[in-house]
């Protein structure tokens, strides 16, 4: 009963407070709490495997192959003859993982004796790896896709340049081997 008396004696200021108070103590307890789990990183769902250095070395490699490929198939164009290539890379290798999504949501309306309501919203949403055997038997993550760097700029030095026709083939060959604009691609002459 005494506790009853109080809270008649308050005033609408005093007990709107109090109301306040305890919204904002139920929101506190109530709010989701991000945690991450170690090796995920936010919720994009890529997962770096790699250190940042074995990442540039990852990222040497690769271009390094490119290179040699390009140079491969630069100098069985008819006209080209020797070539060097150089290409610029703009990230390393990312590989993307399957996730676990949950998520839940709940509403909630509220109405005083003087009428007033109050709705209370609250989400909460949880991700995780989905895990899979590898081959050496332990839990790996399941790999959806695995993207290769993007290719930004290719420079090809090729000793029949010189012929302009020559030079946009190789232009095209680029363009369509790498996907990399015309505009990005620069072809020269090999000095004798």
């Amino acid at each position: 009963m005494k506790g009853k008396l109080k809270l008649d004696k308050m005033d609408k200021k005093q007990k709107l407070a109090l109301a306040v108070g305890i919204g904002l103590i139920l929101l506190i307890i109530l709010w989701p709490i991000g945690r991450k789990d170690s090796g995920d990183e936010e919720d994009t769902g890529i997962l770096s495997q790699e250190p940042e250095q074995q990442n540039s070395e990852a990222l040497e490699d690769y271009v390094a192959y490119q290179e040699r490929r390009l140079k491969n198939i630069v100098e069985k164009i008819k006209g080209a003859g020797k070539a060097e290539v150089m290409i610029t890379a703009k990230a390393s290798r990312e590989i993307v993982v399957e996730k676990d999504r949950t998520s839940s949501s709940e509403k909630t309306d509220e109405t005083d004796n003087s009428g007033g309501t109050r709705i209370t919203q609250s989400q909460s949403e949880q991700s995780s790896a989905v895990m899979a055997s590898g081959q050496s038997g332990q839990a790996e993550p399941y790999v959806v896709k695995s993207l290769e760097p993007e290719i930004e700029g290719v420079v090809v030095a090729a000793q029949g340049a010189g012929d302009a026709a020559v030079a946009q083939e190789i232009v095209n060959t680029v363009s369509v081997l790498f996907d990399v604009p015309a505009h990005k691609v620069k072809v020269v002459q090999m000095k004798e």
